[in-house]
This record gives C-alpha cells, structure tokens and sequence, in this order.
C-alpha cells in the first residue's frame, strides 16, 4: 500500500489543491484574520490539510497543482459554454488561493501552474512523467475525471478529507467502466459540474454499458446502427440522440480527455525536502498563522523525511 514508508523513494503524491481550498474557504470562518484584518480562513484550512497530510504520509516526492492564473483556458476556446455554470470565485477568496501557492512554494513544495492548462491536466502531464520512471502515483482530489490517471495496481486516487481511497478496480466499480474510458463515459452521459450535456438523455448506466459493449467511443460514434443490438433499453433514443450530436460528443471527449503533455510555467522536481523547523516558523509567522499550525509544521520539521 501506498502508505508504507518503503516506499516513499518510488512513489509521487500529486494534490489537486482547488478542492482543499475550496472545503476550508466554506468551513472556516472569515474571523481568521492576518495583521492587515484580511480573511485568511481557507490559508488557515489548507495548511491544516497540508500538515495532516505531511504528518501521515511523510511524503519524499510531492507536487501541488493550481488553476490560478490560467489566461488561455483551451477547453474555453473549444467549447465556450464549459464550466460557463459556476460563479466567479470572490476577491476574497482569489487572493487566498494565491497565498496558498506562495505559502507551499515556501515550505519547499512544487507547485505547479500553467496558464492555459488546468490543474487535472498537470496532474495527469506530471503523473505521466513519473510513471515512466516507474514510480507510483498517488492522487490526492475527489475529482472523478482524474481516475481516468488510474492506470495499474502502483496507482491510488485519495479522497483525503473522507479516507476514501480508489485503485483500479473500485473505479470500474463505482463507474462500470475502466480508468482509461472515463473520458468516454462523462462525453457521453455529460458532467453537469462542468456543464458538459452528453447526448440528449442518455445516463452514465447507459453509457457506461455501451462501453462495456465497444472498444471506446470513437467506435460508438462511427457504427450507432450496431447500438441496436447492444443490451440496453431505448436503443432507438439512444441512436437519436448520438446521432442528432455526434460532432458535439467528439469535442465533449476533448474536454473530459486530459492532457498529458501540458505546458507549465516552471516543472522543477518532486523530491521534497523540509525546511528546519525555526525557518517553517518563520516563514508561517509573516503570513499571520497562529500556532496551532504552526506547531504542527514544527513537529513535522523535527520528525524530518
């Protein structure tokens, strides 16, 4: 398991950080302040996070991913409706999602950023790059399209806040699909997260049984007759509907596919180093955090990697 510490020399840990920032900006309370009397509440969340992770982990090869900053999204360009349903995050809470990047970046954690490509597509890109080296890869997110990364028995994804932890065989579990097909199945039956539609009422069940019935969907797409004959119900829906929105569900695949070959600002390596304890002191104090963290990163110092 991923969780031994024999082997922590062949294995990377790769945290989507928008999700553990998100959690503590809505479950922390704006009273956490620094000395200028700004809201510090999702810092304060997110360094609680980071120290429970460090502290269970002890991680030697670890990365954070971040979407601040992206100028040039290219999935907006293909399709300009994607994520067109989520409200733009407060000032309040941009600003921090910057202090968190600065803070890891001080604490001597990569941070990866990129400004066309989002986090998911860095964690797949860095990912990739460290499968080649034979490590195994741990993904920290409750995203669903990073489980399409989950390739062998050396790969996790780790819902950290929940413990929820998902190798290969409990996402075609929770799918019916293997990793390899989720782009497949969200192209088809749609993410309303980030308002992808699918085809017109066609469900991840449905969806996710065609695959099981076709190598991938560029097969479903080019042979729709052979869905009659596919154990499924509504078959002639079915058709219809792919059919009606072929070329639509091709650039729907291009947005649930992530890229692994993405561009980022800076790459630099993995291999994580903790600063002594007086410099994490330090360090935490210029951003106003209180001691309860900063006693955590303490202990976390002197335990060393």
């Amino acid at each position: 398991m991923f969780l031994h510490r024999e082997n922590r020399d062949c294995r990377v840990f790769l945290i989507d950080a928008s999700i553990y920032i998100f959690r503590a900006w809505y479950i922390y309370p704006e009273t956490i302040v620094d000395s200028r009397n700004r809201p510090i509440n999702a810092l304060y969340g997110f360094l609680y996070f980071l120290s429970d992770f460090l502290t269970t982990v002890n991680p030697k090869h670890v990365a954070i991913a971040f979407d601040g900053g992206i100028k040039e999204n290219f999935r907006k360009i293909l399709y300009p409706p994607y994520k067109a349903n989520r409200e733009p995050a407060p000032e309040e809470l941009r600003y921090q999602f910057g202090l968190c990047q600065q803070v890891a970046r001080d604490l001597g954690i990569n941070c990866l950023t990129s400004d066309c490509f989002e986090a998911d597509d860095l964690i797949a890109t860095m990912a990739h790059r460290y499968k080649q080296m034979d490590f195994g890869i741990t993904i920290l997110s409750a995203d669903k399209d990073l489980a399409q990364i989950i390739e062998d028995e050396q790969d996790y994804l780790w819902d950290f806040a929940r413990d929820d932890i998902y190798d290969t065989q409990s996402i075609i579990d929770k799918f019916g699909v293997k990793p390899h097909k989720i782009p497949d199945l969200l192209a088809l039956a749609g993410d309303k997260v980030d308002n992808i539609p699918g085809a017109y009422g066609v469900g991840v069940k449905t969806a996710a049984s065609l695959l099981r019935q076709f190598s991938c969907l560029e097969e479903i797409l080019s042979n729709t007759e052979k869905i009659r004959h596919c154990k499924i119900r509504n078959t002639a829906h079915v058709i219809r509907s792919i059919v009606a929105d072929v070329d639509l569900i091709r650039v729907y695949y291009k947005l649930t596919e992530l890229a692994h070959m993405a561009d980022m600002r800076e790459t630099g390596s993995c291999e994580w180093q903790c600063p002594e304890a007086m410099t994490i002191d330090e360090i935490l104090v210029s951003y106003s955090v209180d001691r309860l963290i900063r006693a955590r990163f303490s202990r976390i110092a002197a335990t060393g990697t």
